[in-house]
């Protein structure tokens, strides 16, 4: 099967033999490299988001250099000055969309707060950039978590989609919601503009991911069979210097993706003696998945179609915050606890790995 990759990162071009050669592997015609922080890169917090620009520089680099393989998505920090006319020069530079961290729920141990959500998405200050990528058919990638642990995310998020129903929007990573499928089903339903890919990110997100999807493969194969040109395929295998990171290291994680999507039951070098539930989409619906969705998604004559009419709360699963429109909520404590449970952070000059 064909694939076309949604959702990469790449270090820097020393790395490109090394992605090239993999996406030769695993037949992987095209791929999204997203602008990066010095944190996506390595995984140190304490470097948090810094060297953006560098790596914005180096990902339009790559794609210039192998425009028939490799689109750029850079990214912005949103309190930095003149991002329309930053945005602006990266597009003419050859940027195909935008890359975004604003609801990713990640808190940093150090100040307690969100790393990468200096401000709220519906925030107005960000309506400039909504805009010219709206005028320019330019897609945005925005991490975001709308689950409960990450209090406002969801009411910014549906907000954000509701003040920009002509924008375009991969919400990555199953939009965090393959623990509740109904609040993926809804946003889909509601937001026709919307997208999302199935990457899940760094090892231990992966293999929590594989297993909750193997648990409720029935009811999530049901929200892909109602929105079958909605998911596209992406790895997020964060491409560094880092030398376990080997095209056969990306080759089983990208088997164990395909298996997940095209298997009733599946084995992985990744779960030694696991068997897991996959969700066995029929081959029409695994080439849309690989692909023919993110060809649909980036096709600039597509109609785009008006939000359909306001989203039920209850299948969110998450209770309204009672934030104010442009308002940006500090994080709750577990989620402060979740953050330092989840990174085990590297001496620092140690060799990158991903988040």
């Amino acid at each position: 099967m064909v694939l076309t990759n949604a959702h990469e990162h790449l270090q820097s071009t020393k790395e490109l033999p090394i992605l090239l050669r993999a996406m030769d592997d695993i037949g992987i015609e095209r791929v999204v490299l997203l602008g990066s922080s010095a944190f996506t890169i390595t995984s140190d917090y304490r470097l948090g988001f810094t060297k953006y620009d560098e790596n914005n520089w180096e990902v339009i680099k790559a794609a210039n250099t192998h425009h028939d393989r490799i689109e750029a998505w850079p990214t912005l920090n949103p309190v930095d000055v003149n991002n329309i006319d930053r945005l602006r020069s990266y597009h003419e530079m050859g940027a195909s969309g935008l890359k975004l961290y604003l609801g990713h729920g990640f808190v940093s141990p150090d100040s307690r707060d969100y790393l990468f959500g200096p401000l709220a998405m519906d925030d107005p200050r960000m309506d400039g950039v909504y805009d010219y990528c709206t005028a320019h058919r330019l897609p945005v990638c925005l991490h975001v978590n709308p689950g409960p642990k990450t209090p406002g995310f969801a009411d910014e998020f549906v907000a954000f989609l509701e003040r920009n129903p002509r924008l375009q929007v991969n919400a990555p990573h199953w939009i965090l919601s393959t623990g509740r499928p109904e609040r993926l089903a809804e946003l889909l339903q509601v937001f026709p503009n919307l997208v999302t890919d199935i990457s899940l990110g760094a090892d231990e997100f992966l293999f929590a991911g594989l297993r909750r999807i193997s648990r409720s493969a029935v009811r999530i194969r049901q929200v892909i069979e109602r929105h079958p040109s909605r998911f596209m395929f992406g790895s997020d295998f964060v491409v560094t210097n880092c030398l376990r990171k080997t095209p056969d290291w990306m080759r089983v994680r990208a088997q164990a993706y395909l298996s997940m999507l095209g298997c009733a039951q599946y084995d992985s070098p990744l779960f030694p003696g696991e068997v897991l539930t996959g969700l066995a989409l029929p081959s029409s619906v695994l080439e849309q998945v690989g692909s023919k969705n993110y060809l649909r998604f980036r096709t600039l004559d597509r109609e785009l179609i008006a939000p359909h009419g306001p989203v039920d709360w209850l299948r969110l699963g998450v209770r309204r915050s009672g934030r104010r429109s442009g308002e940006r909520l500090p994080p709750q404590s577990a989620s402060y606890a979740e953050a330092v449970r989840l990174v085990d952070v590297q001496p620092a000059g140690s060799e990158p790995r991903s988040l």
